[in-house]
């Protein structure tokens, strides 16, 4: 028999959550995942990873429920070292909650109203496919953060049920100071409850160390996943590695990008010019070279074309309609969708001017 953990239990998102995606805002309609439920077959994984399934509804081990707040996710973790690694994470506060991986199926853009504050479009998902839930450090919204929080009091209660708590290393300290007869004054002992205080501010500290080196690599991935989904029907074959890099002179050839995509998927390499994902208000730049080069990989897995020429131009206008741009030519393309958007491109400009260098506007250079 398979060896089962303890129960993790948690909300993948609340209804009335709106996540900021930096360029627009998501919110799922009670019943989106109804259909994924009843096909009962949505993997729960350890930080979005296939390398390391914790459990899955088809086998029990995982169940899925919408309720009136959100959906409910419940784990039974199965015994594998990624099983062992999430609970213990889990009771560690290591990891925060819960995010969902997902495909929109049926969705509404809505303007967003400038009359209340609003700047970005919202997208009202009302059908999607829920592929995974994964146990993540940093939840996707606010409330499917609630895993850990119910972890934490759950180790506030512990505390409080121990009939002698281990005596802290200052405790310790003390003790063997005045065994030796050492005059001393004595220092209050830290109650259980603040060394595990101490303890979290410690776990956060370090979370927050860890989440700022990764955090710009996530972002890239989660917008990967909307773009492959949302444009391209979730057929993109393979997930790119990212590089953040000077893509001034790429790769010797005497050309400046703003990004490119490699030739090869072996494995496949999307790069971003750095300044770019240095803040949020120039990652809509990077977003847009992010769809860019995501054209290029469509073609590159479809056809094996890397060239800004007539099958480029038609995958940029395809999109563009679905964004309300106009269609741009075959000579045109090169730049798209700073082409049709002369906002976008005197941005990136400006970026890559303060970075030290004008760069021609070239979007992409394949290799």
């Amino acid at each position: 028999m398979t060896e089962r953990l303890q129960t993790l239990s948690g909300y993948g998102l609340l209804w009335s959550d709106v996540a900021d995606r930096q360029g627009y805002r998501i919110q799922f309609l009670p019943g989106a995942f109804a259909d994924s439920i009843r096909a009962g077959d949505v993997q729960g994984l350890l930080h979005h990873s296939a390398n390391y399934p914790i459990s899955r509804q088809r086998n029990g081990s995982m169940t899925l429920q919408e309720d009136s707040r959100g959906l409910r996710v419940t784990y039974r973790p199965n015994g594998s070292q990624a099983g062992r690694d999430a609970v213990a994470m889990v009771q560690a506060v290591d990891v925060r909650g819960l995010s969902i991986g997902f495909a929109p199926v049926d969705f509404e853009l809505i303007p967003p109203d400038k009359s209340k504050g609003e700047k970005t479009p919202l997208m009202l998902v009302s059908k999607a496919d829920l592929k995974e839930v994964s146990i993540v450090t940093w939840p996707a919204t606010r409330g499917s953060s609630i895993a850990a929080e119910l972890t934490v009091r759950q180790l506030h209660e512990q505390d409080k049920r121990k009939s002698k708590p281990q005596a802290s290393p200052e405790v310790l300290e003390l003790r063997r100071i005045l065994e030796g007869h050492k005059e001393v004054k004595p220092q209050p002992a830290k109650t259980a409850r603040q060394e595990l205080d101490a303890l979290l501010a410690d776990i956060k500290r370090q979370e927050q160390e860890r989440a700022e080196a990764d955090e710009p690599f996530q972002w890239l991935r989660h917008e990967w996943d909307i773009i492959n989904y949302a444009y391209f029907g979730g057929s993109l074959k393979s997930v790119p590695e990212f590089a953040i890099v000077d893509c001034r002179n790429h790769a010797g050839s005497g050309r400046d990008a703003w990004g490119w995509c490699t030739c090869s998927d072996s494995p496949r390499i999307i790069g971003i010019h750095e300044p770019f994902m240095e803040d949020k208000i120039r990652r809509g730049t990077a977003r847009n070279v992010l769809l860019h080069e995501a054209i290029h990989q469509r073609l590159l897995e479809t056809i094996g074309n890397h060239d800004h020429d007539y099958r480029f131009a038609l995958e940029c206008n395809r999109i563009g309609r679905k964004l309300g741009l106009p269609d741009v030519s075959e000579s045109q393309c090169y730049r798209w969708p700073f082409t049709v958007d002369p906002m976008m491109e005197n941005a990136g400009r400006k970026l890559c001017e303060q970075y030290g260098k004008s760069f021609a506007a070239a979007a992409c250079v394949a290799r």
